[in-house]
């Protein structure tokens, strides 16, 4: 072996000269400085992990295990089981070095565990939840996926929250899930009822409230799922699901008890056999009574042939469509009819008059108190006798006998007045006549131009003779007599 240093030569030739020469030898025994780099302990996760070396051109892994057996000759490997790892490195001058690492398997720490009270469910009733977080050792650090660091957390939403327990630095960390769900849903709920217009004949009304709630709260303080209303108003319910959640429902009750506007009337006073007539304002039904028994269900009824017992009160009862009533009442009299007996007076001859308002004239009349007398000279009683009490001209009159009450009775009344001229001459319109009895006397002659019309009776009569000039006239349907005979 040769060693470092300057090495020379002296050669000789054949003719005996000689030449040196000189060579210097160096050397480079200088070993490589091996390092190992990596985690000496495996991953929790990958349980493994990887060594590098470092320092030397090139490399051999063996384990003390196995150290036969070369397990990788790059510059790292992948350990997957705990032990003791060499690797030789050999640097750029042959020289080799050695470095070793010792790998550990990681502690297992045990599980995460996150408890709940009771529920993993948000609700109404519960709107929030106490997560508790627990593993092998109290006091091992631990992180939320919320960002908190407490054992306990409280939360409000849903959703999927972990844990994690640190390893210490000594084994793995131990992570544990739980997943929180809502259930919020508002109950469904409505009002049915039987009808929400109370009035009088509808006086009171269910109200039922349905939908998906399992507890019942009314105005009132009533827990059923019914409610008997008989007043109106407001009405509302709050019903509870099964998840506490409530939801409300209103409905307005009214009441409409109104009575109708009721009048009764009549035609009173009525005269006796006339005809009652009984009035009202109008309604949905209507029910009469009075006397001798009267009833009836007519707006409007009639009683025929009135008589002293029908007089009295009549009492209504109305019913409107909401079934409200409302009374009225009317009194109806009955009042007697006049009964005129004419006595016709007796026959005067001018200037003697006769006086038709005499009580002679209507003796044995029946008249009520107040009974007003008139007096006509045509039989439709339209045409007023000016003085009464001292009628002029002979003929048919009528009096009319009128009550208080408006009851009548009409007769006639005939007036004979004897007037005799030695002669008549009739002309018209003066001597016309159209109604009555009518003498026109004469002792010697009458002629006449007048007109005899309508329903005149009319008698001329002359001591010598009745003339009737052109002009005069008769008519279809009147009365007319002409006689020789005189005044007597």
């Amino acid at each position: 072996a040769i060693s470092a240093g300057t090495y020379s030569v002296t050669v000789t030739g054949a003719n005996g000269c000689t030449a040196t020469a000189s060579v210097a030898i160096t050397q480079n025994a200088t070993r490589p400085t091996v390092t190992i780099s990596g985690s000496p302990t495996l991953d929790c996760t990958t349980h493994r992990t990887v060594l590098t070396a470092n320092g030397g051109e090139s490399y051999v892994w063996t384990s003390s295990s196995f150290p036969s057996t070369i397990l990788s000759t790059t510059s790292t490997l992948t350990v997957t089981m705990m032990g003791n790892y060499v690797v030789t490195g050999t640097g750029a001058n042959g020289c080799i070095s050695t470095a070793q690492r010792y790998i550990m398997m990681p502690i297992p720490m045990g599980g995460a565990i996150i408890t709940t009270p009771n529920t993993t469910v948000l609700t109404c009733n519960t709107p929030s939840i106490i997560l508790s977080a627990s593993g092998p050792y109290s006091s091992m650090p631990l992180s939320w996926s919320t960002g908190q660091f407490a054992s306990t957390i409280s939360i409000n939403a849903p959703g999927t929250y972990s844990v994690t327990l640190s390893g210490m630095g000594i084994g793995c960390p131990s992570t544990a899930t739980i997943t929180i769900t809502e259930y919020k849903t508002l109950p469904i709920v409505e009002i049915n009822d039987t009808g929400l217009a109370l009035n009088c004949t509808t006086t009171s009304t269910t109200l039922t409230a349905t939908g998906t709630g399992v507890t019942y709260l009314w105005t009132g303080g009533s827990t059923a799922s019914t409610l008997a209303v008989t007043a109106a108003g407001t009405y509302m319910v709050t019903v509870s699901g099964a998840n506490g959640c409530t939801a409300t429902a209103t409905v307005a009750v009214t009441l409409d008890n109104t009575p109708p506007t009721v009048t009764a009337g009549s035609n009173s006073p009525v005269c006796m056999g006339g005809l009652i007539n009984l009035t009202s304002t109008t309604a949905t039904t209507y029910a009469w009574s009075g006397p001798n028994g009267f009833s009836s269900t007519v707006q409007n009824p009639s009683i025929i042939n009135a008589a002293a017992n029908n007089e009295g009160t009549y009492t209504l009862i109305v019913t409107n469509a909401t079934g409200c009533t409302a009374t009225a009442s009317v009194t109806v009299i009955v009042s007697p009819l006049p009964i005129l007996v004419i006595a016709n007076p007796a026959a005067v001859s001018p200037p003697s008059t006769v006086d038709l308002t005499l009580a002679a004239v209507t003796i044995g009349s029946t008249l009520p108190s107040g009974t007003v007398l008139t007096y006509y000279s045509d039989v439709d009683v339209t045409v007023v006798v000016a003085n009464p009490a001292a009628i002029t001209i002979a003929g048919t009159y009528y009096i009319k006998a009128t009550t208080l009450s408006g009851c009548v009775d009409i007769k006639p009344v005939v007036v004979v007045i004897n007037t005799c001229a030695s002669a008549l001459v009739l002309v018209s319109p003066t001597d016309d006549y159209s109604t009555g009895t009518q003498t026109k006397q004469a002792s010697t002659t009458i002629s006449a131009t007048s007109k005899v019309t309508g329903s005149a009776n009319v008698l001329y009569k002359a001591g010598n003779s009745v003339t009737l000039s052109p002009g005069f006239k008769a008519d279809s349907g009147t009365v007319f007599k002409a006689e020789i005979g005189g005044c007597n």
